[in-house]
């Protein structure tokens, strides 16, 4: 009898390699190769997602993990084939993870740390991403539009973002 489940067939093992960085964002955002998918992923189609991050670790020296997933989308799909012209990809901002926004100066001011999410930040948006700064949380936290990364758009909220983007063809995708 092979496997766990009695009558069930015995799975073939499979190697796990560990998470790879790259190819578009690296080094963030490491991702894992899927062999055997049941689910293909539909290379001529225009994926067009937003990420709402609200949070942001409490500590100060390492990247929001919550914004890494839009490096961690990036990547998985260029790994699988989808052209990153065919990858439209925003990030709403708001909550705690406001401050990930600060530009370095003010950052540093703030939190006597340097801006862990900084560097990612503008990696992003070179390759394209949109960044939306809630501005209801930049006015309730002192987080005035000068102190932003000038990869930061301020917008009138997230809930306003969310529906712009949406109106756009975005969907959410966490």
């Amino acid at each position: 009898m092979g496997g766990f489940l009695l009558g069930a067939p015995a799975l073939e093992a499979q190697t796990i390699t560990a998470a790879q960085p790259g190819p578009v964002i690296a080094p963030w955002g490491p991702v894992f190769q899927v062999e055997g998918m049941d689910v293909p992923v539909d290379l001529d189609r225009d994926y067009y997602v937003v990420f709402d991050v609200s949070q942001s670790p409490t500590g100060l020296d390492g990247v929001n993990p919550y914004l890494e997933t839009a490096a961690r989308f990036l990547n998985m799909h260029a790994r699988a084939g989808v052209p990153l012209e065919r990858m439209r990809v925003a990030v709403v901002l708001h909550g705690s993870a406001g401050k990930d926004a600060l530009q370095e100066g003010p950052y540093e001011d703030r939190f006597d740390a340097q801006n862990p999410n900084a560097d990612m930040i503008r990696a992003l948006a070179a390759t394209g991403v949109e960044f939306y700064m809630c501005g209801q949380t930049a006015m309730s936290r002192n987080l005035p539009a000068a102190d932003l990364l000038p990869e930061i758009r301020m917008a009138l909220s997230a809930m306003t973002a969310r529906a712009m983007l949406r109106a756009r063809g975005y969907e959410i995708v966490n």
